[in-house]
């Protein structure tokens, strides 16, 4: 895991969230809006690892 990912994880997921879950869903009038704006959240948490999880594979693919 990333900085950038453990902080994603940590200020918006933890228990201890700055913007926990329900900051990121109720302030839309819909919420689908909510849940929409939620689910972004999570694939951008989740892009984040992946991107650093393929940048750690090609590193230690160049130094082997």
């Amino acid at each position: 895991m990333t900085l950038g990912t453990g902080m994603l994880a940590f200020f918006h997921l933890s228990p201890w969230a700055v913007e926990p879950p329900a900051d990121v869903i109720l302030p839309y009038a819909d919420p689908a809006f909510g849940y929409l704006a939620f689910a972004i959240l999570l694939a951008l948490v989740g892009v984040v690892g992946a991107g650093a999880l393929y940048s750690l594979r090609l590193w230690v693919r160049a130094s082997a």
